[in-house]
């Protein structure tokens, strides 16, 4: 008979939170009933499977513990994979599921799942695992999602497109998200997001071997429970130069990776010249570049997409934003596209009057809640497919929006 824990480790000092989604009223009903019998695990179990658990995820704070059957996944590494993105980087997940395949097994735990279990189960195999698993310090850790998004030359949009994306992830997406400005001496990233900066990430970057979660804390602003904003003020005259230790920028991306499912940086031209710029864009799991219709902006582009060879796998997009009218614009989408031999993936148009609206508000374009160019551009960045309405019905609405 196995032992089965009392209590979890004694430095929590209370019983772990745990959710269970069941896929079938049998398996809620068997869960139920091992879940009665759990004197060291707080285990709620519903229904619906790994929609409902996404779902509540979404809605709700994530327990310590979460149970997912995926009995009736067709693609579990993908479903997982989603669950991922809002379930909050330091709750365990357990997957349950019919199939004893190791190669599923290895490729769950390589993704940060902590176990696999699969049909039949019983009371003692559960518990012997649950507890294991709680207790469990070993492993790999489950990281949230790191995106960069990269300036190719000044005056491009790059800090439109991160506050509109991490305003995207927080209240369309409602997951954890951190929004992080490496522009220190000229960045507006705090304007956009309608928040305040501190001098605090200053000292993050000048040190890392200063850096521990409570300097971290003393860094991030607040926007709400979902939105947090890392952002510099900068020096106010040249002697108060920031000295910048290479080893900080991906330091500081690991302890946000811990406690938000998206970091999203927003990282100036020249970023990608210096050590720390370039470990963070290559540790990154989405490469987001973004250019003018220029010469000079092309140029950029190609060396940025260059570097990101070294990193094969990593999802690359390239975004053009018409940052002037189209007619004036120097280069087409076609030349662009034959220069740098690879289609442009999202085209933005030139709408001044709405990102005035935007930068007077503190509210990126997508808080409209309008189907635009914008909202379907934020979806692809997260590798989603969006149905894009009627050109009737995207006529009728930005006119309802003007008004």
């Amino acid at each position: 008979m196995s032992t089965i824990p009392s209590t979890i480790p004694e430095s929590t000092g209370k019983l772990a939170s745990a959710r269970a989604f069941l896929c079938s009223t049998q398996h809620l009903t068997d869960w139920q009933q091992i879940a009665s019998h759990l004197s060291f695990v707080d285990l709620q179990c519903m229904g619906g499977g790994m929609m409902a658990a996404a779902e509540w995820c979404r809605q709700n704070t994530s327990p310590d513990l979460l149970i997912v059957d995926v009995s009736d996944c067709d693609d579990i590494l993908s479903k997982v994979d989603t669950l991922a993105d809002v379930c909050e980087p330091h709750t365990k997940v357990v997957v349950v599921g019919r199939d004893a395949d190791i190669n599923l097994f290895r490729r769950l735990i390589g993704m940060g799942v902590s176990d696999y279990l699969h049909f039949p189960l019983d009371q003692n195999t559960v518990a012997d695992a649950l507890a294991n698993v709680i207790g469990s310090t070993q492993g790999r850790e489950r990281l949230g999602k790191t995106l960069a998004v990269v300036g190719c030359g000044g005056g491009v949009g790059t800090t439109s497109v991160v506050a509109n994306l991490c305003w995207h992830l927080a209240y369309a997406e409602q997951v954890k998200t951190a929004a992080c400005d490496y522009d220190i001496y000229t960045g507006d990233l705090d304007l956009l997001l309608g928040s305040e900066a501190n001098s605090q990430f200053r000292l993050l970057l000048g040190d890392a071997g200063r850096l521990d979660d409570l300097l971290l804390d003393r860094a991030l602003v607040d926007i709400d429970d979902r939105l947090a904003l890392l952002k510099a003020v900068g020096p106010n005259n040249t002697e108060q130069d920031i000295t910048i230790d290479p080893a900080a920028l991906p330091m500081v991306n690991h302890l946000l990776q811990k406690r938000h499912n998206y970091v999203v940086w927003d990282l100036p031209p020249r970023a990608v010249f210096n050590a720390g710029g370039q470990q963070l864009l290559l540790g990154a799991d989405t490469l987001v570049l973004v250019l003018s219709n220029t010469l000079t902006s092309v140029r950029q582009l190609h060396y940025c997409l260059q570097l990101a060879q070294q990193r094969p796998g990593m999802r690359v997009f390239t975004v053009l934003n018409h940052v002037q009218n189209d007619k004036f614009a120097h280069l087409k989408q076609a030349q662009i596209e034959q220069a740098i031999n690879r289609p442009i993936d999202i085209l933005l148009h030139h709408e001044p009057q709405r990102m005035i609206r935007a930068h007077e508000s503190g509210k990126p374009m997508v808080a409209d809640s309008v189907p635009d160019d914008w909202q379907e551009a934020m979806q692809r960045l997260l590798g989603k497919t969006v149905e894009k309405p009627s050109w009737l019905r995207q006529m009728s609405e930005r006119l309802s929006s003007r008004r």
